[in-house]
C-alpha cells in the first residue's frame, strides 16, 4: 500500500510540474519511480500516465497546435521510440540505471545553461529530425523524451501556448506508440497496470491545478528549481 502513496505522489508532483511548465513529468517521475520499483517496470508505467495526461492538455489547448511544425518531430520520434525499448529490454539494470542518471544531470545541466540564453538551437527540419531521433530512443528506453524537443521548441514556436499545446500533442502521441511496442513485447502485466491506476490519481489532480498555475507562476524561477533538482536526482540514481 505505501507503494501505490508513493506513485500517487510522485505522479502527482510530476504532472504540477509538467502541467505548470510543459514539460519535465517524465524526469521527475523517472528520477523517483526506480527507487521503488524496477526500472523495467516505472518504464511502461509512465507513457500510460502520459497517454492520458497528455490528452486531457491536449484536448484544452487544440487549437494552439501547430501541426505543420510538429510534423518531423513526431514522425521521427515515433518511428525511433521501438529502438529504445529494444535497448531497454537487452541493456543490464545497473547499467540502465547509470545511464539513466547521466542523461538526467545532462539535461538538467544543458537547461540551465539554455535558460540563460548563451546559445540558440535554429528551428529547422535537420534539428527537427535530431529532436524527434533522440527524443524517441530516449522515450523508449527512459520515457524522458521531453527535453531534446523543449529544447527544439522554444526556438521552433513563437506564442507559449503554440509550444506548450504542440510539446503535448507530440508526448501523447509518442507514449501511445511507446506502449504499443511494450504491448509488443509482453511487458504489460498486474502490477504496471495497478502501479500506473495509483499514478492516474494524481497526475489527474496534479494536470488540473497545473493548468490552472500555468500562467500565474514565475517560469524562469521554477526553471531554476527543477534543474536543481534534476540534477541531484540524476545523482541519486547514478549512485544509489
Amino acid at each position: 500500500m505505501i507503494k501505490y502513496i508513493l506513485v500517487f505522489l510522485i505522479c502527482l508532483g510530476g504532472s504540477l510540474i509538467q502541467g505548470i511548465s510543459g514539460f519535465g513529468y517524465s524526469i521527475f517521475v523517472m528520477a523517483f519511480l526506480p527507487l521503488i520499483m524496477p526500472l523495467k517496470v516505472a518504464a511502461v508505467v509512465v507513457p500510460i500516465q502520459t497517454i492520458f495526461m497528455g490528452g486531457y492538455i491536449v484536448f484544452k489547448l487544440r487549437k494552439n497546435i501547430d501541426f505543420k511544425m510538429v510534423a518531423v518531430p513526431l514522425v521521427t520520434s515515433i518511428l525511433c521510440a521501438p529502438v529504445g525499448v529494444y535497448l531497454l529490454l537487452i541493456a543490464d539494470e545497473n547499467i540502465l540505471r547509470k545511464m539513466l542518471g547521466g542523461v538526467i544531470i545532462l539535461f538538467a545541466v544543458f537547461a540551465f545553461i539554455n535558460g540563460k540564453n548563451r546559445f540558440r538551437v535554429k528551428a529547422n527540419f535537420k534539428n527537427g529530425v535530431i529532436a524527434g531521433l533522440t527524443s524517441g530512443i530516449m522515450s523508449g528506453m527512459f520515457n524522458i523524451g521531453g527535453p531534446p524537443l523543449v529544447i527544439y521548441f522554444l526556438h521552433a514556436a513563437d506564442k507559449t501556448l503554440t509550444y506548450k499545446a504542440s510539446l503535448e500533442f507530440i508526448y501523447a502521441s509518442k507514449a501511445v506508440s511507446v506502449f504499443i511496442s511494450h504491448l509488443s513485447y509482453g511487458n504489460v502485466d498486474r502490477q504496471v497496470l495497478e502501479y500506473a491506476a495509483a499514478g492516474l490519481l494524481g497526475s489527474a489532480l496534479g494536470c488540473f491545478a497545473g493548468l490552472k498555475l500555468f500562467m500565474k507562476l514565475d517560469k524562469k524561477i521554477l526553471g531554476k528549481a527543477v534543474c536543481i533538482l534534476m540534477f541531484a536526482l540524476g545523482l541519486l540514481i547514478m549512485f544509489r
